[in-house]
């Protein structure tokens, strides 16, 4: 829980963006894990790469380009 509590915060207070955790179960073992999904640009992405690999660089992760977000900030 520590890895993904500095992870969080590391998305949230360095690179200034948001996340999602889920939930989920690996089908293999059904062991319960714990998926971080954030949208970043690419040089947010660099400094995630770079904090990954020092913090977890075990963490199986996917990479996507995203083209089109719709969003409304909250006031």
């Amino acid at each position: 829980m520590a890895l993904r509590q500095c992870i969080r915060q590391f998305i949230l207070h360095e690179l200034h963006s948001g996340a999602t955790i889920y939930e989920a179960f690996g089908a293999y073992n059904m062991e319960m894990r714990h998926e971080i999904i954030t949208i970043v640009d690419k040089n947010e992405y660099q400094s995630l790469m770079k904090y990954m690999a020092e913090v977890d660089p075990d963490a199986f992760m996917t990479v996507y380009t995203v083209k089109e977000i719709q969003y409304k900030p909250k006031v």
